[in-house]
């Protein structure tokens, strides 16, 4: 009998392109059904991992309410069974003062106003999001961010933590290594063994998770075209996400 799998996959630019605004993230209908086909094989524990909060997932993932899948918001810092509907992992009420403060400071600032800077409220963590703002009118942006955290003395409990054309407040010890040390606890549960581990990401947020899931003997797989030089070592490198999903219909679904 195969050892069973904890698969970890990241959300934006893994299991869905990058898009233009962070709300149109939508995953399709077949690939909805192959991440139901993923969450129903009994030897597989299924997790989506992201920087977005988990109300956020359940809002794109709703289709998948009911099946046996985590879901792991904010970079670890939150962590949500879809079949019970239970939060196993929250952040502490004290981030969102501080959040709300920094939301406050930034739209006195007229941040809203600089174009094509768009700002995303995750209750506990705070992104500025500049993919469609000029480079200069993005670090008008960004300095603004840095300015409001260095203002309300935020650093002492957040760091910006850089994305794909984002830059996000969040709180510190929130990174996908921490997501990983909450999920194997739980798999090795389910399986009563420890499982093998997948984590399939894009982005630099991911390479905290490529890291856990090396030291355990996992399998790390980055999407992209051209591996980063900072990139910790992979096994496999996905050119985009219809490659993700060939992946896990021909690695594991064709599998069992």
């Amino acid at each position: 009998m195969p050892k069973p799998l904890l698969l970890m996959l990241d959300y934006d630019g893994t299991l869905t392109p990058i898009v233009p605004h962070f709300d149109q993230a939508q995953v399709s209908q077949d690939q909805i059904d192959v991440l139901r086909k993923l969450a129903s094989l009994p030897a597989v524990q299924l997790a989506i991992v992201s920087g977005r909060s988990v109300p956020q997932l359940r809002f794109f993932l709703m289709d998948l309410a009911g099946e046996s899948l985590y879901l792991v918001g904010l970079h670890g810092g939150e962590v949500y069974d879809f079949q019970s509907e239970q939060f196993l992992e929250e952040p502490d009420s004290s981030y969102k003062h501080s959040i709300e403060a920094l939301k406050q400071y930034l739209e006195k600032a007229g941040i809203h106003q600089v174009k094509g800077v768009a700002l995303e409220d995750k209750n506990y963590s705070l992104g500025v999001h500049y993919r469609q703002a000029s480079p200069e009118d993005a670090e008008k942006a960004l300095g603004c961010l840095r300015e409001g955290m260095k203002t309300l003395g935020l650093s002492l409990s957040f760091i910006l933590r850089p994305g794909k054309q984002l830059l996000e407040a969040v709180p510190k010890g929130f990174n996908k290594g921490v997501a990983v040390d909450h999920l194997l606890p739980l798999a090795t549960k389910r399986f009563g063994q420890g499982p093998s581990l997948t984590y399939i990401g894009d982005d630099v947020t991911d390479f905290d998770a490529f890291r856990q899931v090396n030291a355990h003997g996992g399998q790390s797989i980055y999407v992209g075209q051209i591996l980063p030089e900072d990139s910790p070592p992979v096994a496999q490198v996905l050119p985009n996400v219809q490659a993700v999903y060939d992946f896990l219909e021909r690695n594991i679904l064709s599998a069992v």
